[in-house]
């Protein structure tokens, strides 16, 4: 919505408390004092509502309260669980299936009432949901129109069969807010002309198009770690959406070993001399 409505400050500083107060990115020890604080609160929280209920009631009485028993744990594991676990599980569900199985409890228990009460959950959260929906299509519009201008034509003019690497300065709010596009860039090259890619949705071996061994290359593409000693030897040519306050990077320090094919857009295609 912030994105939709063009405030990118209030964006930032609404992006930087989420983060906090769920440590969505665990960088210190007070991320996870923070978790320990949200998960004593709804510790206590549960304590105190659920025997009120009464264990025989969620047993065999109303389903309601047990609907929101569970509601309460969903909700109390998304705080708690970190949004990234790493090797060997490598998951990424609490920031997205936990708040799907909250919403659909919380979706059961407005269904049990009576149906004015129904009415009354209903309509205002249809509203909401076509406001959403009608905001971020016409914000996902505005990212293939803005931020991925030029991509196609930059494409277009890569050789067949070339090795291609895809490199991006796009700030991270925005490249992940679509579902990380990024990740998939290379691969429109390999379909469309056949060839290789740096990446294709980050080596994960479910990909139809592997490769025999992953590259070196920045995490997630980000231009803003490439070095060119260590991620250059596996790429002929390098596709790379600009950075605004330095076109020529991250190649600036680099010009005479790359050449400038073409620019299209956001996006210059250079070729390794």
């Amino acid at each position: 919505v912030l994105s939709s409505l063009h405030l990118p400050d209030v964006k930032a500083a609404m992006t930087e408390a989420w983060s906090w107060i769920f440590a969505t990115y665990r960088y210190a020890e007070w991320d996870d004092l923070t978790q320990a604080i949200w998960l004593a609160s709804v510790v206590v929280l549960m304590v105190l509502v659920v025997p009120r209920l009464g264990w025989r009631q969620l047993r065999d009485g109303d389903p309601l309260p047990r609907l929101a028993l569970l509601a309460l744990a969903s909700f109390a594991a998304y705080l708690v669980i970190p949004t990234y676990i790493g090797p060997p599980l490598n998951w990424w569900g609490a920031n997205l299936r936990i708040p799907v199985l909250f919403s659909l409890l919380l979706v059961t228990m407005g269904a049990l009432g009576t149906a004015r009460w129904r009415l009354a959950l209903a309509a205002p959260g249809a509203l909401a949901g076509l406001a959403f929906v009608g905001m971020a299509t016409v914000d996902l519009g505005r990212f293939s129109r803005d931020e991925m201008a030029g991509f196609e034509e930059t494409i277009d003019s890569l050789p067949a069969g070339r090795r291609v690497c895809v490199l991006h300065y796009t700030p991270r709010e925005l490249h992940e807010y679509p579902g990380e596009p990024h990740g998939y860039l290379g691969s429109y090259y390999v379909a469309k002309k056949g060839g290789w890619t740096n990446q294709n949705l980050f080596g994960n071996p479910g990909h139809p198009v592997g490769r025999d061994r992953e590259p070196a290359t920045p995490g997630w593409s980000a231009a803003g770690g490439f070095q060119w000693p260590n991620h250059s030897a596996d790429c002929q040519d390098f596709v790379v959406r600009t950075n605004p306050s330095d076109p020529n990077a991250p190649f600036t320090r680099y010009r005479d070993k790359v050449e400038l094919v073409s620019e299209h857009g956001h996006w210059r295609h250079w070729r390794k001399r």
